[in-house]
């Protein structure tokens, strides 16, 4: 089997700092009970009488504002410039703001490799780990099976590992703060 090489980045708190919150509702009074970067929401153990509100995560004036950590930048710049494709799966759920984002600091992707996993019109359920995996599992129908995904997400890493076969290779990445932290591969 040919072998396809694909590389995968999360966004938020991986490839960028972004000011975008999950604001915690209490949903007797309504009343914000906190504000979460993503990397405080991946621990965050919800309350019962709570909600959540991810609208920075769709205004496209916060994600402009956004930074790319340098390192993760210098990477991606070197993968595209290798002429490895690079997918972007991202718990958010617009992909043009994310296409116009990149576009704004002269980088081209491929609108078929962007996966903004909440988007409400995907086919993907369950919770973001699971989503993550499906959009990972659509990559490997379309051929990819040598596959680098870099997130900040331990369980995302962990659901994506679990695709891995005789004829799929998936290299995961832990990322923290920009900083690759952590080379795990599951064989």
């Amino acid at each position: 089997m040919k072998t396809k090489k694909i590389i995968i980045f999360d966004l938020d708190d991986t490839l960028i700092h972004s000011d975008a919150k999950i604001r915690v509702f209490n949903s007797i009074s309504n009343e914000m009970v906190s504000a979460l970067s993503p990397t405080q929401f991946n621990y965050h153990i919800p309350g019962q009488a709570q909600y959540l509100s991810f609208e920075d995560f769709d205004c496209e004036k916060i994600l402009g504002r956004s930074k790319l950590y340098p390192n993760m930048y210098r990477s991606l710049k070197r993968y595209l410039a290798n002429g490895i494709p690079v997918s972007i799966v991202t718990a958010r759920s617009n992909k043009k703001i994310i296409i116009d984002f990149f576009k704004s600091k002269n980088i081209q992707l491929k609108p078929s490799l962007v996966y903004p996993v909440s988007n409400p019109n995907s086919n993907f359920t369950g919770n973001i780990s699971q989503r993550k995996k499906q959009a990972i599992t659509e990559l490997i129908c379309k051929g990819y099976n040598n596959i680098t995904f870099y997130d900040d997400n331990i369980e995302n890493l962990a659901a994506a590992s679990e695709l891995n076969s005789d004829t799929v290779q998936i290299k995961i990445i832990h990322v923290s703060h920009g900083q690759k932290s952590q080379n795990r591969t599951k064989s």
